[in-house]
């Protein structure tokens, strides 16, 4: 008897100022009378830049809400500047080095400390979600106005702080109760700085030993602030920001050294499925299994690895790694490594809720029974998760591109993910009693992904439902294609793929490319690519018999891929035989 799908889940800080505080002189008669910013007379602002070593003899900016003011830091990096009598914060600052490179921090009304460091310049490009320079740049009375100083500004800070922490840089209350007016000695002379004068200088070590530039990691903070779960989604994949500090690969700057998440895409024969986390060392390329036995990694070209027991791998820019694993007994598995998370909220706070992070409209890719032990096929789905993560809607599509089922309202919210204490999730059908691991990732952008095992190896990939674009003409495409059976027995070995798009058709949604079928002997043929078909953020490749480059004919097999957000990894379902593919991004050189 089939069961219905709503019965089957898815295998698939520290305060900154007391905010009350403001400058008021007592009995004033310059207090301003309509409870604004100004200050009662002329205010002096203190504080120290530094980034390891004070910077000494560097102009500095102040641009407040109304006024502005200008100095020079003195040997010790030490400031002090008296604001205009009608100045009215907040404030930004900003001091120049003498490379010509900037950093900037900012001054909430009722401080009178600012200190302007390499962390305060990702704490005002985090305040702001753009570059710390444009907005310095664009700052003035109406940008003021929309900053809700006690909220923002700490939020900013936090969630800085968090991810430095996370990156094994500690700016927490052990090391500086607020890294924007906590006591700042830099080092000068022969005059040792502070503890928070020495993170400065790890942070500075990390930046130079990870070949991450300050200007790239603030790009990225930026990126990474959690939105609306559906707006501000991208897939352009990139590395999470803490793992930007993280040493990298020499041929693969994707590749970091960090525990990882470990997913073994296949039948558990044991009492859970088949995930552990290992600890990988890039510059070394050695893998450590959570047993302690080492595995050696060879590079074999950008971003592509052999290892010393035949096992290969691939990196996608996200930092994502899909693997083909041998194992005694099953053979040649497909494994996916990701590195180890934990959930923020959007002030950059872990979280014990961390589920209401999955919030929002989801698609999937999976392959599953849709009838109580049936045959595992390929379906779709698009559902709904709520804070508490139950799921609320539920379409699913028995035949991947048709054939779909929308479950009933009163029985949606029996499915539910709650955190699982071994790592990930639990999905859970409390109808039918069954149950599944999901796991997720978060990229760089923000992009999360949700990866689902089950026992009897049901596979399952979801990522936030967005509209795809477009691509340019003569955008070329490049991946490693790793391809799945029914039963997840992988393939030989990686195939390489390439594609040129050729041309587009904005009316039909659709677009052709070039792909090539042979790179020896520089063969390819056409194929259209449908997007948005069967729904929102899917790619449908239809079947259809085309002309090689070399006159001869082939025959395009029926695909749909869905991409997944800002990962660099496309699970593609082949129609004919049910098989899956791993369709990895090949990162820029």
């Amino acid at each position: 008897m089939k069961r219905a799908w709503f019965q089957t889940p898815w295998r698939l800080s520290i305060s900154l100022v007391a905010a009350a505080l403001l400058f008021t002189a007592c009995g004033s008669d310059d207090a301003p009378s309509d409870g604004g910013d100004g200050p009662a007379g002329p205010v002096t602002v203190t504080g120290t830049a530094a980034t390891g070593a004070a910077i000494a003899n560097a102009g500095l900016e102040i641009r407040c809400k109304v006024g502005t003011a200008s100095t020079t830091t003195a040997d010790d990096g030490t400031y002090a500047v008296e604001l205009p009598e009608d100045a009215e914060l907040p404030c930004l600052l900003r001091v120049t080095l003498a490379d010509g490179s900037m950093l900037h921090s900012v001054l909430g009304s009722g401080s009178t400390v600012a200190n302007v460091t390499s962390v305060t310049e990702l704490v005002v490009a985090r305040l702001a979600g753009e570059s710390a320079e444009a907005y310095f740049d664009s700052f003035d009375a109406d940008v003021a106005t929309t900053l809700d100083e006690e909220g923002d500004i700490q939020g900013a800070v936090d969630a800085v702080v968090a991810i430095l922490t996370a990156a094994g840089v500690d700016f927490g209350p052990d090391i500086v109760d607020n890294v924007l007016t906590g006591e700042l000695i830099a080092a000068h002379g022969s005059v040792p700085g502070n503890a928070y004068d020495e993170k400065l200088d790890e942070l500075g070590k990390k930046l130079a030993a990870s070949g991450t530039t300050l200007a790239t990691l603030s790009d990225e903070i930026v990126r990474s602030i959690p939105t609306d779960p559906q707006a501000g989604l991208s897939s352009v994949a990139s590395l999470p920001a803490d793992l930007l500090l993280s040493p990298a690969a020499a041929n693969c700057s994707a590749l970091r050294s960090g525990s990882y998440r470990v997913l073994i895409l296949a039948a558990s024969a044991g009492p859970d499925v088949k995930t552990e986390v290992a600890q990988l060392d890039a510059t070394t390329l050695t893998l450590t299994w959570a047993d302690g036995s080492v595995q050696q990694w060879l590079a074999n070209g950008h971003c592509a690895y052999t290892t010393n027991v035949g096992d290969q791998a691939v990196v996608s820019p996200a930092g994502l790694i899909v693997a083909s694993v041998y194992r005694p007994g099953p053979g040649a598995e497909a494994a996916l490594l990701f590195p180890e998370q934990v959930l923020v909220d959007a002030d950059g706070h872990p979280s014990s809720e961390n589920v209401a992070q999955l919030a929002g409209n989801w698609n999937g890719l999976a392959l599953q029974q849709t009838t109580s032990a049936g045959p595992v096929h390929l379906t779709t789905s698009s559902f709904t998760l709520n804070g508490a993560g139950r799921v609320k809607t539920l379409t699913v599509c028995d035949t991947a591109v048709g054939g779909c089922t929308t479950a009933p309202l009163d029985q949606v919210p029996s499915i539910t993910l709650s955190l699982n204490d071994a790592g990930g999730f639990d999905l859970v059908d409390a109808t039918s009693g069954s149950s599944s691991r999901a796991f997720v990732y978060r990229a760089g952008g923000g992009e999360l992904m949700i990866v689902t095992l089950s026992l009897d190896g049901q596979l399952g990939f979801a990522t936030r439902q967005l509209a795809a674009a477009l691509p340019l003409v003569d955008e070329v495409r490049e991946s490693w294609d790793l391809a799945l059976s029914i039963s997840l027995a992988v393939g030989p070995s990686f195939a390489d793929m390439q594609s040129t798009v050729t041309a587009v058709d904005d009316a039909l949604g659709q677009y052709q490319q070039s792909a090539v079928i042979d790179f020896g002997a520089n063969l390819t043929r056409p194929e259209t690519i449908v997007i948005n078909d069967p729904r929102e953020g899917y790619r449908y490749r239809p079947a259809a018999t085309v002309t090689d480059s070399n006159g001869g004919s082939s025959l395009v097999t029926e695909q749909l891929g869905l991409p997944l957000l800002g990962m660099g990894l496309t699970p593609i379902g082949v129609l004919a035989d049910n098989g899956l593919n791993l369709s990895v991004q090949k990162p820029a050189h």
